[in-house]
Parts: C-alpha cells; sequence; structure tokens
C-alpha cells in the first residue's frame, strides 16, 4: 500500500489505496505474469488504484527442456516419463522429438543387443546405472557406448545360432 505495509489475501483495503504489486516466477517455472480484476495485466512493481473488490491472479509457465538420446550401435535405450507433477505431461516411454519438464521423473534403461556389451551408460556425460530415476532439472543428455563383443554362428540344421566366444587367458 501507499504506506509501505504489506497486505495479504483477505486484507481491507480502502477505495483510493494505492498498491503496488511484486511477483515471481517460483522454482521450475518462468514467465511469471500477474492481472487485477477490472484493471488487467500489471508488471512486476506496478501500482494500481483500488476501485473496487479486486482479485489478484498470477501464472507462470513450467520451464520445458530437451531430451537427446544417442544409443550407439548395439544398445538401446529407453526412456519411461513415471510422472509429471508440475506440467501433467503424459506418463509412458518418451523420445528425443518429446519435450521434458521441470520437475518430470524420468526412469532410464539402458540394454545390450545380442553380441555387444555396454562399456558406458550415461545420463548428461555422468555414469548412470540402469533403471534409476532420474529427476528433471535441465536439458537430458542419455547416451552409451558399446563394444562388439566375439561370436562363432554354428548352424543347427535350420538355420544360424549365435554363441558368444570367451577365451581363457589363464588368470
Amino acid at each position: 500500500t501507499k504506506d509501505g505495509s504489506t497486505i495479504t489475501s483477505g486484507s481491507i483495503v480502502y477505495t483510493g489505496d494505492v498498491i503496488q504489486v511484486w511477483y515471481n516466477a517460483s522454482t521450475g517455472y518462468t514467465n511469471a505474469t500477474c492481472s487485477v480484476s477490472s484493471i488487467g495485466v500489471i508488471n512486476n512493481g506496478g501500482t494500481f488504484t483500488v476501485s473496487t473488490n479486486h482479485t489478484i491472479t498470477t501464472s507462470a509457465s513450467v520451464l520445458s527442456y530437451s531430451l537427446s538420446i544417442n544409443a550407439e550401435t548395439g544398445s538401446t535405450i529407453t526412456v519411461n516419463r513415471t510422472s509429471s507433477p508440475l506440467k501433467g505431461a503424459a506418463t509412458g516411454n518418451i523420445t528425443s522429438s518429446d519435450p521434458i519438464y521441470y520437475n518430470d521423473s524420468l526412469t532410464i534403461t539402458f540394454v545390450a543387443l545380442p553380441g555387444y556389451g555396454l562399456v558406458t551408460t550415461t545420463v548428461n556425460g555422468s555414469d548412470f546405472t540402469s533403471g534409476n530415476p532420474h529427476t528433471v532439472t535441465d536439458n537430458v543428455t542419455v547416451a552409451t557406448t558399446t563394444k562388439q563383443l566375439g561370436l562363432v554362428y554354428i548352424d543347427n540344421g535350420s538355420g544360424f545360432d549365435a554363441y558368444l566366444i570367451y577365451i581363457d587367458n589363464g588368470s
């Protein structure tokens, strides 16, 4: 108010009082806006003069981020959004083309295909264990590196079966 006091919801104000409004986006949100009934949109730090009962409404957008999935040959990566508490985005498996949102919970699974082994499994460049959850706070890059394992193919009479080759070096 013009006398510098802070008011809260339900406070009594009088016609002619000048109200200054300060607002900001909470963690995980951006683009905060504010509107005052019978007045319209008001800038942060802006003022209005009380002329009737007013309702002050703020809103903000949930921060969105990108997902990059980089599965090296011989591996697959599955990213499953298990919850989206702020945005309410659909749950289930998602791809690099799907947006992700602040505080989304992702379960990330890495799988080596036959004939390959996983060398590294990372989220944002840090080692990550398959099946663990990850909470989104920024862009997410999921990646694997692989190595090709030795295989021999043996004819079973109607096709070929793949067998891994292991050589014991004595230690």
